[in-house]
């Protein structure tokens, strides 16, 4: 600032010597115009100055008020993010649970050691053979050995089995038992 300053008041005074060569004014004259040169410069110095002041306190208003909308709009924005990560959190959970689930071919696997690969035996010889029955004969099995409901001799051995599987993975496994 101190630069514009004195650039400013150089070229006042530069512009004013100049006016005087090109007048050709005598010695005399010449002191008493160059005390109203420098006054005039002086004053002009002083004009300058307050505009820069009244510049550089319009910035720092202007500064304050940017400052003052930029919060109001960070307070604005912030919960707005804050739910976007909460969403995208649980889609990716949900997408985490989907590619996690097995499937009812996955779930039966566990089943075949006793069933065989297609349902097709008696389980250890004391059980009905599975092959085919229908989703909801299945799941009303399953459902019954996890709570204890249902079974004969393979009760207390299908109750172990049954209680792992939630009531979607006794769907998809009666869904795949449907289709052998």
């Amino acid at each position: 600032m101190q630069n514009n300053r004195n650039f400013i008041k150089g070229g006042v005074v530069i512009s004013v010597a100049v006016s005087f060569l090109l007048l050709g004014c005598s010695e005399q004259k010449s002191s008493e115009v160059e005390k109203k040169v420098e006054k005039t410069v002086e004053q002009s110095v002083e004009v300058v100055e307050e505009k820069i002041e009244q510049v550089e306190e319009k910035a720092e208003a202007i500064e304050e008020e940017v400052e003052e909308k930029a919060q109001v709009v960070e307070q604005k924005v912030e919960p707005k993010v804050e739910a976007v990560k909460e969403e995208v959190q649980a889609i990716k959970e949900e997408v985490i649970a989907v590619v996690e689930q097995k499937s009812g071919a996955d779930i039966y696997k566990t089943c075949a050691s006793c069933h065989g690969q297609k349902a097709e035996k008696p389980a250890m010889g004391k059980s009905q053979v599975i092959q085919g029955w229908d989703v909801d004969k299945t799941v009303a099995a399953l459902q019954g050995y996890k709570d204890g409901s249902y079974g004969g001799a393979m009760k207390t051995l299908m109750k172990g089995q049954a209680s792992k599987l939630s009531d979607e993975d006794m769907k998809r496994v009666a869904e795949y038992i449907s289709k052998l």
